[in-house]
C-alpha cells in the first residue's frame, strides 16, 4: 500500500474469533483480540529508505479514538526471522495526507 490516510473512525467489537487463514495467521503474529488496525508492514524495496517509504507514500493514522494498532512485519515473520518482532507504535504513522478532491459523477440523466 502507499499513500493511505486512516482517520476519524470508530471501532467496535472485533476480532476475538479471526476464522479465515488470513485471519487465523494475524492473529498468530499480533494475539487476540486482533488490532483495530493491521498492516502487514510490507515495504515497497525499490522505494523504501532506512525502513521507510517516502513521504508521500507512508500510512498516515490519526484521530480514531482509542484505535489499536499493529505493523506485523509479515515479511520477516514468513522468512522465519526469529528476531521479527510486531510492532504497536502508532506514532511512526503520525500525519496526513492532503485532501482528496471530491469526485463528481455528472448526472446524465
Amino acid at each position: 500500500p502507499a499513500a493511505i490516510h486512516i482517520h476519524h473512525n470508530t471501532f467496535g467489537e472485533g476480532g476475538r474469533d479471526p476464522r479465515n487463514d488470513r485471519g487465523r495467521l494475524y492473529a498468530s503474529i499480533a494475539g487476540t483480540p486482533l488490532p483495530d488496525i493491521v498492516w502487514d508492514g510490507i515495504l515497497d524495496p525499490a522505494k523504501a529508505k532506512e525502513g521507510m517509504p517516502p513521504r508521500e507514500d507512508r500510512i498516515y493514522i490519526h484521530d480514531n479514538g482509542g484505535a489499536t494498532f499493529a505493523n506485523l512485519d509479515l515479511r520477516a515473520h514468513l522468512d522465519g526471522d526469529e528476531d521479527a518482532k510486531v510492532s504497536r507504535d502508532i506514532s511512526l504513522h503520525a500525519g496526513e495526507l492532503p485532501p482528496v478532491k471530491p469526485v463528481t459523477i455528472p448526472d446524465d440523466s
